[in-house]
């Protein structure tokens, strides 16, 4: 019999390396318990991704060092061993408590631990980040993983480009200034890559692989970098990196633009910690304690326990972690990863396993993934159909609530508040909303086709909220509905924008103005979203008063073309998710668990 991992138990104990994990996981666990506390500790996830691209190329050199091969099949069976079964076990926990989530966050949940469990969770999460309407999602309780889905996808790049650059080799002496040069050009690209996206899209680039890679690429590069001889200056290096870190974790803020530029402070931090080593007096010193050392030790854990306990935390008490509440949930976090490393990551990464074929990773992989599809399934199947039929209700549980203050029970509601989401107008469906890069107004023609009486909706997804109505009145009355929307773009002639000028949006509404000027439609319906911004305004007073002035004199234009406009205002936006609080079977005019706000408490 033979354990796994043998690589890794024969590198000698980094202290500073097992410090750093505890430092990235401290800070990532106080960000997500008390942002204004660490305001920038999501870096901490940066920091691992350092550590991890450094010591696993450094156990892939060593390997084609000294046997002049690399053996995928023994890199991804250790990887599967060491990773797969505590994630399954915290996925598969997930699952098993899901029906404490409100109902309107089960199908998305179980979206998200079928993408956690297949490491493509990050994909998931960047697809939501530039969805118009999935960007304001609640957190999930697993979408944690999608640091992990990065690491796990460079994985699958980072031993190939070794074994590539040992093809084109015909000894192992030239292997060092060779994948130097490959690491290089990766890590370079990738850097440009981050800095584009960070620019133009923050919010994919936060979660891209892409985007990621050069984090690892540093780490990675280190493991050929030569060891400074000057123990003063290696701890000067070591102090000053543990200091970029801390830095970044106090200063950084969610406002701060990342990656980017910004991603650079706590990289090169965890680099230098690493470059500095084990020296005396350094900075291992204050990373050597057996509590941070266990802490790191645990580490991996307490990453993926810390979380799902925060969300489940805040939906059960509706509200954020005080401070013993966030005591409480480290305390808890801390008993689940010591329990979960000694009697599942330790026994699965160490467990003997029969010589000859590898079969063991490959039954735990197989049976973690398909469990976790399994539980998946049944939590999509429990939340009840995505879509159903939008008639109207006998009962009317809306109109009789407010009337006879009676509770509102989600399983009377159409659509159902488990598929709440996914109820949107048909026009959707059938791509009428434009691109955010589209220029040209493309109009959906609904209604009566043959219909004499035009009307055009214009506007943003707060203009198509009233397609179902007016829809519904164009086929009983035989009225054309021409349908011209694009998100977050309100149909003014001046440029919008918040950060850069949304010049598509502006052509966009010039074409329009064109076309509306050129086929004059009998009624013009507007509506758009009080959150737009006019680029430029000194403030948000500035750029109600330009919009407004902007409004008036098209409409007056408009109204001299012989088209009748009438503008509807904004919808209120309410202070709490509206779906997870009628999930609870609120009553709506209660003052316990208010589903009804006054005018003032709107937006």
């Amino acid at each position: 019999m033979k354990r796994m991992g043998a690589f890794e138990r024969h590198h000698s104990w980094r202290t500073e390396i097992q410090g750093l994990r505890a430092v990235g996981v401290a800070t990532i666990i106080l960000f997500h318990l008390w942002p204004s506390l660490v305001s920038g500790g999501y870096v901490g996830v940066d920091v691992f991704f350092v550590i991890s691209g450094f010591l696993i190329t450094q156990m892939l050199l060593r390997e084609a060092e000294a046997s002049g091969r690399v053996s995928l099949l023994n890199f991804y069976c250790r990887r599967i061993r060491r990773l797969l079964p505590t994630a399954t076990l915290v996925l598969l926990i997930v699952a098993v408590f899901v029906p404490l989530l409100p109902p309107p966050r089960w199908h998305e949940t179980a979206v998200q631990i079928v993408a956690s469990a297949l490491y493509v969770q990050n994909w998931q999460l960047a697809r939501l980040a530039t969805d118009y309407f999935g960007s304001a999602d609640l957190p999930g309780p697993v979408q944690h993983y999608w640091s992990l889905s990065v690491e796990e996808q460079l994985y699958l790049v980072w031993p190939w480009l070794i074994v590539l650059c040992m093809m084109t080799l015909s000894t192992t002496r030239k292997l060092r200034p060779t994948l130097t040069a490959a690491f290089g050009v990766v890590t370079s690209l990738s850097f440009i890559i981050s800095l584009w996206l960070s620019f133009t899209d923050a919010s994919y680039a936060y979660f891209a692989t892409h985007a990621r890679a050069w984090e690892f690429g540093v780490g990675g590069l280190l493991a050929f970098a030569p060891q400074l001889k000057s123990d003063q200056l290696r701890r000067l290096v070591g102090y000053l990196g543990l200091t970029c870190i801390l830095t970044a974790a106090f200063v950084f803020s969610r406002e701060t633009t990342f990656p980017g530029t910004a991603a650079l402070l706590p990289t090169l931090g965890a680099a230098m910690v690493i470059v500095a080593g084990n020296t005396r007096g350094g900075v291992a010193a204050w990373l050597s304690p057996k509590p941070i050392q266990y802490l790191g030790d645990i580490s991996y854990s307490c990453y993926l326990w810390h979380w799902p306990l925060i969300v489940f935390f805040v939906t059960w008490a509706e509200r954020s972690p005080a401070m013993w509440d966030g005591l409480l949930i480290i305390a808890v976090t801390l008993v689940l990863s010591h329990v979960t490393k000694v009697f599942v990551e330790d026994r699965f990464r160490y467990g003997s396993q029969p010589d000859g074929i590898l079969i063991s990773p490959l039954r735990i992989g197989l049976m973690s993934v398909g469990a976790c599809l399994i539980a998946s399934a049944a939590i999509w199947l429990a939340a009840g159909p995505a879509f159903r039929p939008a008639v109207a209700m006998a009962n009317a549980p809306g109109a009789r609530a407010l009337s006879e203050n009676a509770p509102v029970h989600g399983d009377v509601m159409v659509p159902s508040l488990a598929s709440v989401k996914w109820d949107k107008p048909k026009f959707y469906a059938a791509g009428c909303f434009a691109e955010r890069e589209e220029v040209k107004a493309t109009g959906c023609e609904f209604g009566s086709p043959g219909g004499r009486f035009r009307i055009a909706l214009i506007g943003d997804s707060h203009a198509g909220q009233w397609f179902p109505a007016l829809d519904a009145v164009a086929h009983k009355r035989g009225w054309r509905l021409t349908v011209y929307t694009k998100p977050s773009c309100a149909f003014v002639p001046i440029m919008l924008g918040k950060k850069r000028p949304y010049e598509e949006c502006y052509r966009w509404g010039q074409d329009l103005l064109e076309q509306l000027n050129a086929t004059r439609p009998d009624l013009v319906i507007v509506s758009h979203s009080f959150r737009e911004v006019a680029y430029g305004s000194s403030n948000k007073a500035d750029s109600v008063r330009r919009i407004a002035l902007a409004l008036r004199e098209l409409w007056a234009a408009l109204g001299k073309r012989g088209m009748q406009v009438v503008a509807i205002r904004d919808t209120p936006t309410m202070p709490f998710n509206v779906p997870e609080c009628l999930s609870r079977g609120t009553n709506v005019r209660s003052n316990e668990r208010p589903c009804l706000v006054t005018k003032t408490q709107s937006s």
